[in-house]
């Protein structure tokens, strides 16, 4: 009688064994699936500074009579497109609307650990009135 008790407790626990390691693989899984999405956050948030600087260095020539319509690629420093493990492009196009006003379209892509994306931003760039006696 007690052995048949004993290998009851043995199937009772080999079962709760079972749950607990598949319990443990599934956490893993997620676990893993939480990280891809960090590192994409990640590299998007590193995209959305990256087109903010464009913006701003292409706010700045307009301010100081520099900027044209066209293609820009990126203004800012080189190391900058080589972050989170990945390298990113930047290019910008210009358009005039009025003598004050430019219209800019600014695309971020990137390649990292073999994903790719994109973000495309546009804005208007509108050009600052210099006070007397201040120099840009």
């Amino acid at each position: 009688m007690k052995v048949e008790k004993q290998q009851g407790y043995i199937l009772l626990e080999v079962v709760v064994l079972s749950v607990v390691v598949m319990a443990m693989a599934a956490s893993l899984m997620l676990f893993r699936q939480a990280q891809v999405v960090m590192q994409q956050d990640s590299v998007r948030l590193a995209g959305v500074f990256l087109a903010q600087e464009e913006f701003a260095r292409l706010e700045g020539a307009m301010d100081r009579d520099r900027l044209q319509e066209g293609q820009y690629g990126w203004l800012g420093e080189g190391q900058l497109l080589r972050q989170e493990n990945g390298s990113f492009a930047v290019k910008a196009e210009v358009r005039a609307e009025t003598a004050a006003i430019w219209r800019v379209q600014v695309r971020v892509d990137w390649q990292v650990s073999g994903r790719s994306g994109e973000l495309v931003y546009e804005r208007l760039l509108c050009r600052h009135h210099q006070q007397k006696g201040t120099r840009l």
